[in-house]
């Protein structure tokens, strides 16, 4: 288990340039309501996270092109990940399965940690510290580290 929270400390996780207004027009562009048509593995991979956790499914996948990454955000209340598509087909296209499932379960971490903060409050709160911000990182790789274990990831397709 301490092999593999390790690993997970050196997955680069971290945004490529995206704006904070870019992230908030991506979501308030989609169609909340029906944003999953298309994506239903990535359903099934949260509803898997969520299930090791017994937990309901109270966030809302939401994809978003050029973002090149995966990330946690709130907007108005609700819980949203978004995840760009073509990034998340290039890492399993690199390396296995378990990685966007080890990506989702880090961003799931960031919400269950409570790292998010709302979109519509963005201008009322300072910047984090980098001190912060790699606390908040090792606390979401650790939360899927643990998924990861529960899954009974194999170490040497997580690494």
């Amino acid at each position: 288990m301490k092999k593999l929270l390790l690993v997970l400390l050196f997955v680069p996780l971290v945004s490529f340039g995206q704006t904070k207004e870019g992230l908030q027009l991506c979501i308030l562009s989609q169609d909340l309501s029906n944003n999953f048509s298309n994506s239903i593995i990535a359903e099934e991979a949260l509803n898997k996270i969520l299930s090791i956790v017994s937990l309901a499914k109270n966030f809302t996948l939401v994809p978003c092109d050029k973002i090149n990454n995966a990330e946690a955000w709130s907007y108005k209340g609700e819980r949203y990940i978004l995840y760009d598509k073509a990034f998340m087909k290039s890492i399993n296209s690199k390396t296995n399965n378990w990685s966007n499932l080890t990506i989702l379960a880090h961003e799931v971490g960031h919400h269950l940690n409570n790292h998010t903060i709302d979109l519509t409050m963005l201008k009322l709160v300072s910047a984090k510290s980098k001190d912060l911000k790699r606390k908040q990182e090792l606390e979401a790789d650790e939360f899927a580290g643990n998924i990861m274990a529960k899954l009974d990831a194999p170490l040497s397709e997580v690494l």
